[in-house]
């Protein structure tokens, strides 16, 4: 009829029959009495039902079972090898919603047909005049190949900066030096000769012993 697949198995396996744990309270299509312990019922509170859990685990295996088969039917639709007959045309909404209106199968063909169209263009391509300027792209590319200029500049570079430029510094700091020891020098000259010009006693003349002797004193 129109029950559903679906609504066939929780039928059959949904509401399944129990067994009376006791005579009393256990009932049978509303008949609660002269049901014994063990009798087919399914109601009251002492019906019990062992298989309860079973049927709850087909009912359910058979939902998933639905759902994993509607996925596969789905993906064939969308690979575009067969199209399913629960289908009236490929691949699915979800898939065209997603930007396809194409298969997989059928943006493979025109994917490999593109291909084959751009190979064919850039073999036809190197015959024209563009492939003279490619040619002579290639040779600008090929000249420009200098990678000896970079070697030479980079020795150049460490003779002049690194080491003739180097001397220059080590020679301007070492003169520096020799200049700031001769000032020492001078300025510690100086000291010493004032000190011991100062320490000199003056001779019969009136003049310190050491001191030079003037014109007008060897007249």
């Amino acid at each position: 009829g129109d029950e559903s697949g679906s609504e066939y198995m929780a039928r059959i396996y949904g509401d399944v029959a129990g067994v009376c744990s006791a005579s009393d309270n256990c009932c049978f299509e509303g008949t609660c009495v002269g049901l014994a312990a063990g009798a087919v019922c399914n109601g009251g509170t002492n019906c019990q039902y062992p298989c309860s859990e079973l049927g709850t685990l087909v009912t359910t295996s058979y939902s998933t079972y639905l759902d994993l088969h509607d996925m596969e039917t789905g993906m064939t639709a969308d690979l575009g090898l067969e199209c399913p007959s629960t289908y009236t045309s490929c691949p699915t909404a979800e898939f065209m919603a997603a930007g396809n209106d194409e298969t997989l199968v059928e943006l493979l063909l025109a994917y490999e047909a593109n291909i084959t169209s751009t190979a064919d263009r850039l073999v036809n391509l190197a015959t024209t005049s563009v492939g003279d300027v490619m040619d002579e792209i290639q040779d600008l590319m090929c000249n420009m190949n200098v990678s000896f200029v970079k070697r030479r500049y980079d020795k150049i570079e460490t003779e002049f900066c690194g080491r003739m430029l180097g001397g220059f510094a080590q020679v301007t700091w070492a003169l520096w030096a020799i200049a700031v020891f001769l000032e020492i020098a001078a300025v510690t000259a100086n000291i010493l000769s004032v000190r011991l010009h100062g320490s000199k006693t003056k001779d019969a003349t009136g003049r310190k012993s050491g001191q030079w002797i003037m014109p007008s004193e060897a007249a």
